[in-house]
């Protein structure tokens, strides 16, 4: 089943695709409670240097505030048999089954004007700085401490049904970080330790989120026109 982008967000840290034309009401529940639980856990936890901590308690608020989990699948190193790889493909080999053929030349084209049109430079810079931190390693050869780049791609659809599926890309790499992180083609050889992916495919239950939805709404108001931004072009 062919999946088209209806509406394309960048939801705080997130990349978030809409491939249906989800009513407005669950489509800003969708958004506020995915980027409150965000936050969060950012409270608790850097992503960029405790990623495994970060991620629990990312998985334990989503569930605290309304998401109903139905699938979570967390893979570690395998990802990379050729000598270069990009984030863009292991998200498209991360997508369910059930998403084949995902339009990967229309996601990719959506990224790639994100970061070249000037129009959607706000919400480029807003996922640009949330992806990335320099961060310093130990050589594993030598012990010499080395300058990395740590990033953490995170990538949201919500399917037609709902369910939205929620996949990051994370590593640490000596190259410097391309303008579109990811569709770049960077080398096995610098990567420094695993890549950590996973894919988590959940729903958002209107029952468990109605106690929390004023709450959240009234935390997220002074930030909502900063940390939500729309990808211009795709607003029907």
């Amino acid at each position: 089943m062919k999946q088209d982008i209806y509406a394309a967000y960048i939801n705080g840290p997130e990349l978030l695709v809409f491939t249906d034309s989800t009513h407005d009401r669950i489509k800003q529940d969708v958004m506020a409670s995915t980027l409150y639980a965000q936050l969060a856990a950012d409270r608790q936890f850097n992503k960029f240097t405790h990623h495994r901590q970060w991620q629990a308690a990312l998985l334990k608020a989503r569930t605290t505030f309304g998401w109903l989990r139905l699938d979570l699948e967390s893979v570690e190193g395998g990802w990379v048999d050729s000598p270069t790889f990009s984030p863009l493909d292991i998200i498209n080999e991360l997508l369910p089954a059930r998403q084949n053929p995902w339009p990967a030349a229309t996601l990719e084209h959506l990224i790639a004007s994100l970061f070249a049109s000037p129009q959607t430079a706000p919400a480029a810079a807003l996922l640009k700085h949330s992806l990335c931190r320099s961060v310093e390693a130990a050589c594993h050869d030598t012990g010499a401490v080395i300058a990395t780049a740590s990033v953490v791609l995170q990538m949201g659809v919500v399917l037609p049904d709902a369910e939205k599926v929620s996949i990051c890309v994370a590593f640490e790499t000596t190259e410097p970080i391309a303008e579109n992180p990811f569709a770049q083609r960077l080398s096995r050889h610098s990567l420094v330790g695993d890549i950590k992916c996973w894919r988590l495919i959940d729903v958002l239950d209107d029952l468990r989120y109605s106690p929390f939805r004023q709450r959240i709404t009234e935390a997220l108001q002074d930030r909502r026109e900063e940390l939500i931004l729309p990808i211009d072009g795709l607003e029907s």
